[in-house]
């Protein structure tokens, strides 16, 4: 007799909608999840309990993307030369533009296949990346902990900034959190000013309202930026004493490793690419520093554009397999995100002590700038103006390669 009630004698929790699920299913194939993986976030995203036998029957009904079905070399060959003709620096091997279009296209080609396109259509991209060329890392200890939210180590980021660019008043910082335990980036987020302690003390709270938590420990480069996110850190970890673990730490940038190398990795990502292409506008006598409205829309359109690019760097490391490392005492082998949600299966612990939404907004009220002050790179009038110039031109994305022709058009009839 056929079971069409779906059950199999367990209890396999509601089967979700064919949307919800072919959706889901799809995101992980995108992420590179392991299929034993998949199976845990079914079970925790969607309360759904099925085997690895019915998982597999799954993806083939929905046609969920695999390697094991790849594009065919000319529709592939087109994909790859696209996203490689976007890193201007050359900075990208094989594993990180496969990664690219994975995140961004859903579609999954083999790492031997985008390599072999590579070394046909862009060799000299090989020559930049040679290992020889790359600068020695500084080398330390072994990083240790015992779970997740025990220590979020930030920092500013100013690569892109006016001092930077020397383009006028113009320029895009960045302030980002990482997991120490885990090496998930929890956030980053494109500023005006990094260097300013409302500011930090904003993203900060971000943090905290996004995960209901907040972490035992903070560690800091130092500076005057970090006042009042360390005030609100102490107000908010009143139970744990310094002896046990500090909730506010200051290094030397050089010691604050993980958020350090994170902006080494997203900088060979995309970031000397989006520098280059900011650049531009100055090297080809496409901007004027001197028309404010000039200096506006640059600020509306590459703040947004610097914030696509933080997003995709986020998605790529934090779904990427850290290479297995046997004498690595903090897990490996395995991704970032994968770890920070599941982190009793790495034998971590959750450590994040809960806060409610009512407590940050309090916190929020009591600083100086609010947050919509802090975050936005024009003012009001002309955000509201840029906004409706920018849907009459239709709408464009705004991508590093799209920058300027939309600044262009743009300009054209702001001005």
């Amino acid at each position: 007799m056929v079971n069409d009630t779906g059950q199999n004698g367990h209890n396999n929790g509601l089967k979700p909608s064919d949307e919800i699920l072919g959706r889901a299913l799809r995101q992980y194939a995108t992420d590179a999840l392991p299929l034993a993986t998949r199976l845990d976030y079914l079970r925790k995203e969607l309360g759904y309990h099925i085997g690895l036998t019915t998982l597999k029957k799954l993806n083939k009904e929905f046609n969920v993307s695999t390697a094991k079905k790849p594009l065919s070399l000319a529709l592939a060959t087109s994909l790859v030369s696209e996203y490689v003709s976007e890193n201007v620096s050359s900075r990208n091997g094989p594993s990180t533009i496969k990664d690219k279009i994975r995140l961004d296209e859903g579609i999954i080609i083999p790492r031997a296949m985008v390599r072999s396109i590579m070394q046909t259509e862009f060799p000299d991209g090989f020559d930049v990346r040679v290992p020889g060329k790359k600068n020695t890392e500084r080398r330390k200890g072994h990083l240790t902990g015992q779970g997740i939210f025990q220590e979020l180590h930030c920092d500013g980021h100013e690569k892109l900034s006016a001092k930077a660019l020397q383009m006028g008043p113009v320029g895009i910082d960045i302030y980002g959190f990482r997991c120490h335990s885990s090496g998930m980036i929890i956030s980053k987020h494109a500023v005006p000013n990094s260097r300013c302690k409302w500011t930090v003390a904003h993203c900060y709270l971000d943090v905290l309202e996004r995960y209901g938590k907040v972490p035992l420990q903070i560690t800091v480069d130092g500076g005057q930026e970090t006042g009042e996110m360390q005030a609100c850190q102490r107000i908010l970890t009143p139970d744990v004493t310094f002896e046990e673990m500090p909730p506010f730490v200051a290094l030397q940038s050089k010691d604050n490793i993980p958020i350090e190398s994170s902006w080494l990795y997203m900088h060979n990502f995309s970031g000397h690419d989006l520098r280059r292409f900011m650049l531009q506008g100055k090297n080809e006598q496409r901007f004027n520093y001197q028309d404010p409205t000039e200096t506006s829309l640059f600020q509306w359109i590459w703040g947004q554009v610097t914030q696509y690019e933080i997003d995709r760097f986020q998605r790529y490391w934090n779904h990427h397999q850290v290479q297995l490392q046997p004498a690595k005492e903090l897990p490996s082998g395995t991704t970032p995100q994968q770890i920070f949600d599941f982190p009793k299966n790495y034998s971590l612990l959750d450590l994040g002590v809960p806060v409610g939404k009512e407590v940050i907004d309090t916190l929020r009220g009591n600083l100086e700038k609010s947050r919509e002050e802090c975050f936005a790179f024009v003012d009001t009038a002309f955000g509201l103006r840029a906004h409706d110039v920018y849907v009459q031109i239709g709408s464009p994305q705004l991508t590093m390669k799209s920058g300027w022709t939309v600044y262009r058009l743009m300009l054209a009839l702001l001005s």
